[in-house]
């Protein structure tokens, strides 16, 4: 992989460093990955970063390309197998990759630290009841949000993809609102050429 990114992409990576907190949704194969690279390189400058992931294959293979494509050295791969101790030691770095119930077990006891600047939550549609990425969410208040998924599921989401409403080269933004806790949570979807789109949360995460 190579961090030269299509327009459709780019076009991503730019409404999310505008807008900040994002759900992207790309069909698979359409480098949703990219697009985390690429804000992992602007936003380490800031502060470390965690990539979650749900399974193990695919956090090492996402670690193997922040190191190969970043070419950033301070990458730890954590998983449950390693001890709280090890771990602890091991988040003295850039970039973190884990699977989210080890992250949120040591966010709960106090092994890590919330002092992230960027969250990349992959395959986020598990994002809902009691599943880790939730409460992981809730523990962290300053980070970047960033959602990758190919299937958001929910009939609310999938009424919204529905038919693929915009023609080659046309980029349309369409503006809606979801209640979220209580408060309203404007959001704008960007629908793009390559049949993917992206929702802009104005607020945290929902």
């Amino acid at each position: 992989m190579e961090l030269t990114p299509r327009a459709y992409q780019l076009a991503i990576y730019n409404s999310i460093k505008e807008n900040g907190n994002t759900l992207v949704v790309l069909p698979t194969g359409l480098g949703k990955t990219l697009i985390a690279l690429m804000l992992i390189r602007d936003k380490i400058k800031e502060g470390r970063c965690l990539f979650l992931t749900p399974t193990k294959p695919l956090a090492k293979q996402h670690e193997a390309s922040v190191r190969q494509v970043l070419g950033i050295e301070k990458v730890a791969l954590v998983t449950g197998e390693i001890t709280p101790k090890k771990r602890k030691e091991m988040y003295d770095t850039d970039v973190i990759v884990s699977t989210p119930q080890t992250i949120k077990n040591d966010l709960d006891k106090g092994v890590l630290k919330p002092d992230f600047s960027l969250i990349i939550f992959d395959e986020c549609h598990r994002a809902i009841g009691e599943y880790a990425y939730t409460h992981i969410a809730e523990k962290v208040d300053k980070a970047l949000f960033v959602g990758l998924t190919a299937s958001p599921g929910g009939q609310e989401y999938s009424r919204m993809l529905g038919p693929r409403d915009c023609e080659a080269g046309v980029h349309l933004r369409v503006r809606f609102e979801l209640r979220q806790r209580g408060g309203i949570c404007r959001r704008e979807r960007d629908h793009h050429a390559c049949g993917g789109c992206c929702w802009v949360c104005c607020s945290r995460w929902s």
